[in-house]
């Protein structure tokens, strides 16, 4: 049995709805804003966390006496905030990207200005194969 995958390796290519245009733009506006929030919340999160990261810190931190317990417990609440505030932005990224994908309108048009979403692609494409 043979397989023919020449047509999977083939980017799509966007098309304007309005004018066929193929000078499409993606917005990415809920990926942006999700980024955003999601670091904040996240880092708000990981700095939630300093006690854990402080005691942790302080514990690895005991064999430096008074001095390595200080820096232990600030690094470790350091790291957690920016572990969460990492995790957070993926997070948000992800979650921004999908809403731009399935709800908003993440396409414009270069030429013309016209705003569409993946859907209206999907659409067009199954009317112009027909």
């Amino acid at each position: 049995m043979t397989h023919n995958f020449q047509n999977l390796a083939k980017p799509v290519q966007l098309i304007c709805p309005a004018c066929r245009s193929q000078h499409i733009e993606t917005l990415d506006q809920a990926k942006e804003i999700g980024g955003a929030v999601g670091t904040m919340v996240g880092t708000a999160a990981g700095a939630g966390g300093i006690l854990t990261g402080t005691e942790a810190g302080m514990a690895i931190g005991v064999a430096g006496g008074p001095v390595g317990m200080a820096l232990g417990g600030l690094a470790g609440a350091l790291v957690g905030a920016l572990v969460g505030g990492t995790t957070g932005r993926t997070l948000g990224r992800n979650i921004g990207a999908s809403i731009d994908e399935h709800i908003l309108n993440n396409y414009q048009c270069k030429s013309c200005g016209h705003s569409f979403s993946g859907k209206s692609l999907i659409a067009n494409t199954a009317k112009t194969s027909l």
